[in-house]
């Protein structure tokens, strides 16, 4: 697509965006992805590394799109009727019983997470387009100080992102964005994507309460790290294995497709770990319907 045309598609995808924003009371500049500084889920990656700053998009997970939309826009006939989409298809009762989009800064941006959301069911095309454009912000300024990018679209979500925006910013110089992301689904490729011509995208499989002991270690014996919630509160220990297998800290950062470097010894030359997160404490949440798993008990 030829610069010009490109950069008035985006004006206009953008001026689409600002109204809806405007229309659910959002900020007069609205933004798709929350950058490392911005969001205490990434923050610790810069623990582990200076070459990488990772961005992040958060929207309303589930279904709640909709009754948001009701409850805050002004004329929530304005765009018409709005075909709003589950974004977490797969996800489970346990899940959406701790889900951490109103937890901690994240539960006070209910109304930026919406208007994500509705830009999303509205004009996908222009999400996709505007995601597009602050990655390639986002990138040129990192470039500057020697630094990737590493993009997570699915921070409170679980959609598809398309192969095409994979592809474009798998670069031939080596210095391309990384496309990261955690999910429950198991019709998409785990661990590298072999689909991405680079192999710029990176997925590791998220473990629910449905999520059998069977699936965890056929997941693991393939090669694959799974993510596992622990009941253990933030500042303590996880469990050193689970199931048979090696735990490692998921809370020491959100570069999943690091985990093989970071935790080299920790990784078998042919097989997964476990991805360990400590539970977070949610004030909608009285119960977990088993998603957030107890720790093993060691006998001996």
């Amino acid at each position: 697509m030829k610069r010009h045309i490109r950069m008035a598609r985006v004006k206009l995808a953008r001026a689409l965006y600002h109204s809806i924003s405007a229309e659910v009371g959002g900020g007069k500049a609205p933004y798709l992805l929350t950058p490392q500084k911005g969001s205490a889920k990434l923050a610790h990656n810069a623990d582990i590394t200076d070459k990488w700053e990772q961005v992040i998009l958060y929207m309303l997970p589930h279904r709640l799109g909709r009754s948001a939309w009701e409850q805050n826009a002004a004329r929530p006939a304005l765009f018409g009727a709005i075909n709003w989409p589950n974004v977490c298809s797969h996800s489970s009762a346990g899940c959406r019983a701790v889900c951490l989009h109103a937890a901690g800064r994240l539960g006070m941006a209910e109304i930026a997470k919406l208007a994500r959301t509705a830009l999303y069911a509205i004009d996908p095309d222009a999400f996709w387009l505007l995601i597009d454009d602050e990655i390639r912000r986002h990138r040129a300024r990192l470039a500057t100080q020697g630094k990737r990018l590493a993009v997570r679209i699915n921070g409170t979500s679980d959609i598809d992102v398309p192969l095409w925006l994979v592809d474009k910013w798998d670069t031939a110089d080596g210095r391309g964005v990384v496309f990261t992301d955690y999910t429950k689904r198991t019709d998409v490729p785990l661990g590298w994507d072999h689909r991405a011509p680079g192999r710029n995208r990176y997925t590791v499989f998220s473990a629910t309460e449905r999520t059998t002991d069977a699936q965890i270690h056929d997941i693991i014996a393939a090669g694959h790290n799974v993510v596992v919630p622990f009941q253990v509160k933030r500042g303590e220990d996880l469990p050193q294995s689970y199931l048979g297998h090696t735990v490692i800290d998921g809370d020491k950062h959100d570069l999943r497709f690091l985990d093989h470097v970071v935790e080299r010894e920790a990784h078998g030359d042919r097989y997964g770990v476990i991805v360990g997160l400590r539970y977070k404490v949610v004030p909608h949440s009285p119960e977990h319907h088993g998603f957030i798993r107890p720790v093993p008990v060691t006998i001996g």
